[in-house]
């Protein structure tokens, strides 16, 4: 029985060593059971410290003491009591910076004996890419408006479209595309966006305005807008 149980733990261990996510398994006072070798790499500064029983708390606190998590420098005590709060009662997917620049996105979650499986997820590209397209989106000097697919909300203005359209960002925010139509037309949804449509819409003082859109179907937050 001992030995089929070490060849299942290999196993086991063989096929999450292959995933390109960082894979942990911990019991339920979030002591190390097992983890992968993306997991090791990815936290490299305190993968020496993992080892079956130890506590995660105590590697967290040794990383926070190296400096490993930037936003934990001057509120040492609060940051790892927050962090514990969500190990122990996982919720939504949070982000993790680490010293190095990456981001790491966090999913936790409770087993039925109230172990804890975390999957962790290196984001620094799409971070990078999202900074990248906020700085095009922010400083263009072209009005920029993103809405989304479904319901046609409004999620996000750049400045030039806010002095285009005369309406403040919260308004803007709260309209839907459609709202700013001068006629109840069909809308120039994706699939037109290799050439412009020539529309009429309305400014906050009821001026119309002609406008040619490009239109572009893109990742925006946790789904894909428009």
């Amino acid at each position: 029985m001992l030995a089929e149980a070490r060849k299942s733990h290999e196993l086991l261990r063989e096929a999450i060593d292959i995933l390109p996510q960082g894979i942990v398994f911990l019991d339920a006072e979030g002591r190390y059971i097992l983890w992968n070798k993306k997991y090791a790499k990815m936290y490299n500064r305190s993968s020496d410290l993992f080892k079956p029983g130890v506590r995660l708390e105590d590697t967290i606190r040794v990383g926070v003491a190296r400096g490993d998590y930037p936003k934990a420098i001057g509120r040492e005590e609060e940051w790892i009591a927050a962090r514990l709060e969500k190990l122990f009662q996982p919720g939504e997917r949070h982000e993790q910076r680490l010293a190095d620049g990456r981001v790491i996105l966090i999913d936790e979650r409770l087993t039925e004996d109230g172990g804890i499986v975390g999957l962790r997820v290196d984001i620094t590209e799409l971070k990078q890419r999202e900074a990248s397209f906020r700085l095009l989106f922010d400083s263009n000097p072209v009005p920029m408006i993103v809405c989304a697919l479904g319901d046609e909300r409004i999620l996000a203005v750049n400045d030039a479209a806010v002095q285009h359209y005369g309406y403040d960002r919260i308004e803007f925010e709260k309209l839907t595309i459609r709202s700013l139509q001068a006629f109840d037309t069909e809308l120039p949804w994706v699939g037109d966006d290799r050439a412009a449509r020539t529309w009429k819409h309305v400014r906050a003082d009821g001026a119309l305005i002609d406008l040619a859109i490009f239109s572009r179907q893109l990742v925006y937050g946790d789904g894909v807008d428009y």
